[in-house]
């Protein structure tokens, strides 16, 4: 599984950006949200 699916699946359903934070080892939160999800096509 890809890094940006494992951060933003758990985002997508409700998991705090703090607690996914926590699962991938980042110590700084600009690392996590990078993986954020991605906008919606217009």
């Amino acid at each position: 599984m890809a890094p940006h699916t494992f951060a933003s699946h758990p985002v997508l359903r409700g998991v705090s950006v703090k607690a996914v934070q926590e699962l991938l080892g980042h110590v700084s939160i600009e690392g996590t949200l990078r993986y954020g999800p991605s906008p919606a096509p217009t």
